[in-house]
């Protein structure tokens, strides 16, 4: 090979090739066979940080960007790349370009294109380079099957990145130095993570490698200081050296408790089994049929709408562990139906009859590790109390539907999601209960109703007269008062008596309760009001005042629960009484 150097002009086998640069736009170029090759830039006087690089240059087509043109110019914020350009972009191409924002590219380019500043191939295929100053969170596309090296190197500004299943490989150095990533998402589809791919992720405090990943290389998570944890949900990968070198000093690999080929230690770093569980239900609903799945404590059913359910599905989502989950109801004229178990229906179908009850337990591994709790929303009843592993929840005896259910797995012996007091009632066993009733304007004297149950009206501006209260097979007594329109406060009445006025139609405006006996030595008395003008006050308890005074404020509704001593309270406490 033979070559000869003119001024500003080289030969290489007849080819000639010439140097040039361009005032305007401060790019240096190579001019090849009519093609021209960026090589370099110098920022001309008055740059604003945005650089458009044009078709032509010295009356040659642009068709190259070669690798270190652009690097580390650190006064680039947005890059514009003409439509002439077709050769291979290089992955270090934009290296060092710390204040880089934007990649765009000309719409009429056939080879590559840009999408919010980040540069794809022309199909969308590949992922080439995501500018070092774009920040918050990340999705890649789902049309993105390949992400290249280097493609998010440095940039610190981005605090989350969802990578979509249609990836399958984590290229080398893909993530390197983002330092403010918090979150990753890596999708089940991922087979291989390359080397140093998340090393320096410094502020990653957590990472899931799903059950796909057959291979980590080395470095992959070299020195991302607050690293603590990496859970494996598949069988043990294999693994290059130092992946979690640098990792933070209690760094543990987790790993689902049936899969294989762990160690304690696992290449040199702690390794413990975990397990996950979650449960997941949906309610067929009078008048809407089946809802869709909820999971873990959500509501399932219908509120204020007076819609029965008439059918539940109950499933386990369970990861590491076995077991099932059984149930079965009571059910409108038919009674307790026969359990039935992970994600049967248990109910009826297009017979219109409401459930009443539930009953819920674990099976297997599931049940010595977890209590599954639920309640029901009961018509005239209002949220019971939590029922756990097997315990009825609802009604029995009274015909009441239940319109609502929420259902959550607690690790085994840990706390109730809340109150478990009264979470079932039958109406032929006896059971610890206060029952009240009031005397509501034009209505009269509703019946007695029991345990939190609203006795009064909602929205229909009706004054409460009187009230009766009295225990169900408790030892001991109660006894109230109430403050009366053109009285204030009355004298304490005590077991189901009359407190207020018959015929006078005066409204009651607060209200006194309190327990005596055997009865306060094992309960507080709680009870909330619904007043005019206000709303629904906070609770109060053993004597306190609920309600108004010196406003003129009628009494509409009250709830009266009994609580075990000392037990949390149902609500709120803070604002049970406003004194005018």
């Amino acid at each position: 090979m033979s070559f000869f150097i003119v001024i500003g002009v080289i030969a290489f086998n007849k080819e000639t090739v010439s140097a040039a640069s361009d005032a305007t736009t401060g790019l240096t170029y190579t001019v090849t066979g009519g093609a021209a090759t960026v090589t370099g830039f110098t920022a001309p006087s008055g740059f604003s940080g945005a650089l458009v690089i044009p078709a032509t240059l010295g009356g040659a087509t642009v068709t190259k960007i070669s690798s270190f043109a652009l690097q580390n110019k650190t006064n680039l914020t947005s890059i514009t790349i003409p439509s002439s350009v077709w050769t291979d972009l290089d992955e270090y191409l934009f290296d060092g370009c710390t204040a880089l924002a934007a990649i765009n590219v000309d719409n009429a380019n056939a080879f590559y294109k840009s999408t919010d500043g980040v540069l794809y191939s022309k199909d969308g295929t590949q992922l080439i380079c995501c500018p070092v100053g774009k920040t918050g969170t990340f999705t890649v596309p789902s049309s993105v099957t390949d992400i290249w090296g280097y493609a998010f190197e440095k940039c610190q500004a981005l605090t989350s990145i969802t990578i979509p299943n249609s990836v399958t490989i984590i290229s080398y150095d893909t993530f390197y130095s983002c330092t403010n990533l918090t979150s990753v998402t890596i999708p089940n589809s991922v087979t291989r993570i390359d080397t140093e791919a998340f090393s320096e992720c410094s502020s990653l405090s957590s990472i899931t490698i799903p059950a796909s990943v057959t291979s980590i290389e080395e470095y992959a998570f070299e020195y991302c200081e607050s690293l603590t944890s990496a859970y494996f949900y598949g069988n043990a990968p294999a693994m290059g050296s130092n992946v979690f070198r640098g990792c933070a000093s209690d760094f543990t690999v987790r790993y689902l408790k049936d899969k294989t080929g762990y160690t304690n230690p696992w290449y040199g770093y702690t390794a413990l089994p975990f397990y996950t569980a979650s449960v997941s239900y949906r309610t067929h609903v009078q008048d809407v049929g089946w809802q869709g799945y909820v999971k873990n404590g959500e509501m399932s059913g219908t509120s204020a709408q007076s819609k029965r359910l008439e059918a539940i599905n109950i499933k386990l989502d369970l990861q590491g562990i076995t077991g099932g989950i059984e149930y079965r109801t009571h059910v409108q004229d038919i009674g307790w139906q026969d359990w039935v178990a992970d994600d049967a229906l248990s109910g009826t179908s297009a017979q219109s009859k409401r459930l009443e009850a539930i009953e819920i337990r674990l099976t297997g591994e599931a049940a010595t590790l977890y209590d599954v709790y639920y309640r029901v929303h009961a018509q005239n009843v209002g949220w019971m109390g939590w029922a756990k592993n097997g315990e009825s929840s609802g009604t029995a005896g009274y015909s009441y539907r239940l319109e609502a259910i929420e259902v959550k797995l607690v690790a085994k012996g840990g706390a109730a999601p809340g109150d478990t007091t009264w979470s079932f009632i039958d109406k032929y066993e006896p059971v610890d209960a206060v029952l009240y009733k009031t005397h509501v304007q034009d209505v009269g004297w509703q019946g007695y109703v029991a345990n939190g149950a609203t006795s009064g009206t909602s929205g229909e501006s009706k004054r409460l007269e009187g009230i009766q209260i009295k225990l169900n097979n408790i030892a001991g007594g109660i006894e109230y008062r109430t403050h009366v329109q053109d009285y204030g406060w009355m004298d304490w009445a005590s077991n189901d008596a009359m407190s207020g006025t018959s015929g006078q139609s005066k409204r009651l405006e607060a209200i006194q309760i309190r327990l005596t006996g055997v009865a306060a030595d094992t309960y507080d008395i709680y009870y909330c009001v619904h007043a005019q003008n206000t709303g629904w006050l906070d609770w109060a308890k053993n004597g306190q005042s609920a309600g108004t005074a010196g406003f003129g404020y009628r009494l509409e509704a009250i709830q009266i629960v009994l609580v075990a001593k000392g037990g949390p309270a149902p609500g709120m406490t803070e604002r049970a009484f406003v004194q005018g």
